[in-house]
């Protein structure tokens, strides 16, 4: 393996939670935010790396 190649295998995706508020949803022309919020742990004895990604989709501070 070249000094620059990183190998890793995918080992699962979860999805924890997923709700949808449709009297949230705004009308066709209004915007809607994403937050994103990433989070990283390791572990070096077994060689493991999580990433914990949220996104949160809101209408004027009221979750979609």
């Amino acid at each position: 393996m070249a000094a620059d190649m990183l190998e890793f295998e995918l080992i699962g995706i979860d999805t924890e939670q997923f709700a949808l508020f449709e009297e949230n949803l705004p009308a066709k022309e209004k915007a809607i935010e994403l937050n994103t919020n990433l989070e990283f742990a390791a572990n070096r004895e077994y060689k493991i790396l999580t990433v914990a990604v949220t996104f949160t989709f809101e209408n004027k501070k009221k979750y979609l």
